[in-house]
């Protein structure tokens, strides 16, 4: 496979989550929007080639949420590139290169006057920045679980904490309660045990009374019977 080849795998393999539209008044506040960029590849031979092109939309990956560039070369091909990748690759916007083709078509030599001197750039160190950004999803998709993980831990506690007050402000209460109707019965059965004994004592008054009152008319009733038998008893005067 050539580098080429290779880099046209990695793009690939980054596209492969679904993008949208980024929302218009963050898209016109980025500094890289419509940026220009001059890109080169270096072949198996040794060969580098130079391609021009243009940021000509921003959008969002749904689930990473990081933006990609999409490139319009100057052939019409068309490319996303990272942030990091724009940055690198930026060109003053006064320089444009010749109508050329994108890195996976056969470009045109670059204008004059953007340096004669093209640094080369390895599939090595292509292949380093795919590895080094799957290594950055992996470790947010980690952060992002971690997250969602603790969120859920804390949320199952405050659950757990709330079930748990809930129950114990229920049985105090439902404590509270037995305890006053405790005290209301046992306030009942002294009440009526106090009332008892006051309607004994009476009955018992009431029953020494009425006897004490027989005894009183039963000598009452003795005294004129004994006095009429004297006077039988005692002899006439002649």
């Amino acid at each position: 496979m050539t580098e080429m080849e290779a880099t046209a795998a990695g793009v690939e393999e980054e596209e492969e989550e679904e993008l949208e539209d980024l929302e218009p008044e963050l898209k016109e506040a980025d500094p890289l929007r419509n940026a220009k960029i001059h890109r080169e590849i270096t072949e198996d031979n040794g060969t580098i080639k130079s391609f021009y092109g243009e940021v000509e939309e921003i959008e969002v990956g749904k689930k990473s949420h990081e933006r990609l560039y999409r490139i319009k070369y100057t052939d019409g091909d068309l490319e996303h590139l990272t942030k990091a990748q724009v940055l690198e690759m930026k060109v003053a916007d006064n320089i444009v290169g010749t109508p050329g083709k994108s890195p996976y078509s056969q470009p045109e030599p670059p204008s004059e006057g953007f340096g004669d001197e093209v640094p080369k750039r390895s599939a090595g160190k292509a292949k380093a920045k795919a590895k080094a950004k799957a290594e950055e999803a992996k470790a947010k998709e980690a952060k992002e679980a971690k997250e969602a993980k603790e969120a859920k831990e804390a949320k199952e506690a405050k659950e757990a904490k709330e079930a748990k007050e809930a129950k114990e402000a229920k049985e105090a209460k439902e404590a509270k309660e037995a305890k006053e109707a405790k005290e209301a019965k046992e306030a009942k059965e002294a009440k009526e045990a106090k009332e008892a004994k006051e309607a004994k004592e009476a009955k018992a008054k009431a029953k020494a009374k009425a006897k004490a009152k027989a005894a009183v008319t039963k000598e009452v009733m003795k005294k004129p019977a004994a006095k009429a038998k004297s006077v039988a008893k005692k002899p006439s005067r002649k």
